[in-house]
């Protein structure tokens, strides 16, 4: 049984407008969700005494921010279904709180990859893979991208023109409904450059239009588009190679890692924001403060 399916009774237009207002990643994440209270020992309908056994069972492995993530997608599913929403009631939010309260709501920081973290991580060889990696690691650093945003990008995205590279970015976490935002990649010195890693990519591939980063077969030949997934396991490989903990390397660590190396670098936060596409400045600094307080400091202008 599909637990997202809804109740009503929609035409088979109605059903493609609705199965759009999530993106492919909320749906996996919803639907994970679900499995998880069902593998529990939940069921659908659920009573709200279950779902306070289950939060408090789950307190114990799951941070904060998870579980109230796992509560979401357990009362999308009675939403659908036309249940009454058991995750609602006044008893699971106060102990919602109460874990806050023992717990803490701190979140594990993803590890930054650093420019010069990126530069380490290829030897010069060119093979199809590599090619690939290179031009989805330094593209993915340069554009400060989410591992949602690299694999949504087509070739038809990308503009070569003479201060470097366009992006296109179509949709992304902020932007759900396609308002796109353009960013600019300026051309980089030798090995450092990103517009020659992607150009020297499509080239080498052969890829002409529809997605830009792909599967390669063991046969070489070119397979589907990568799944987010596929590209964290590419950053934690490259990663691990030049010696970043594995633990702490996810699909965040090279966003994080241009926002880490633009401000060592003294780059004004407007610029960043405009790499980033944070809603607001303050947003930004927030984000900045999480990855490393030392950042951005007001000390540094004392002394």
């Amino acid at each position: 049984m599909n637990e997202l399916a809804a109740e009503n009774q929609l035409t088979p237009a109605g059903e493609q407008y609705l199965a759009a207002c999530w993106s492919d990643s909320t749906r996996r994440c919803y639907a994970g969700d679900v499995r998880d209270f069902l593998r529990w020992g939940g069921s659908l309908p659920a009573t709200q005494a279950q779902v306070l056994d289950y939060v408090t069972d789950r307190a114990q492995a799951l941070r904060i921010h998870t579980l109230k993530r796992r509560l979401t997608g357990i009362g999308m599913a009675h939403a659908l279904q036309g249940y009454p929403d058991p995750t609602k009631g006044a008893l699971v939010k106060k102990l919602l709180r109460g874990v806050k309260r023992v717990h803490g709501v701190g979140q594990r920081q993803a590890q930054p990859i650093t420019y010069n973290d990126v530069l380490r991580m290829f030897d010069g060889t060119t093979s199809l893979i590599q090619a690939r990696d290179r031009a989805l690691l330094m593209l993915g650093f340069s554009a400060a991208m989410r591992r949602s945003e690299i694999v949504s990008l087509n070739v038809e995205d990308l503009s070569f023109v003479e201060a470097g590279l366009s992006v296109r970015l179509r949709r992304s976490k902020t932007d759900q409904f396609g308002k796109t935002r353009l960013i600019g990649i300026p051309h980089g010195r030798g090995e450092a450059c990103t517009v020659h890693a992607v150009r020297q990519w499509l080239q080498q591939s052969g890829v002409k239009d529809g997605p830009l980063f792909r599967r390669i077969l063991k046969s070489g030949r070119l397979g589907a588009r990568l799944s987010d997934q596929s590209v964290s396991l590419i950053i934690k490989h490259y990663a691990a190679r030049v010696g970043l903990p594995a633990e702490r390397i996810s699909g965040h660590s090279l966003r994080a890692g241009f926002v880490t190396s633009a401000v060592r670098a003294g780059a004004s936060l407007v610029s960043i924001q405009r790499q980033t596409g944070h809603a607001s400045l303050d947003m930004l600094a927030r984000y900045i403060r999480e990855l490393d307080p030392f950042m951005c400091n007001a000390h540094d202008h004392l002394s």
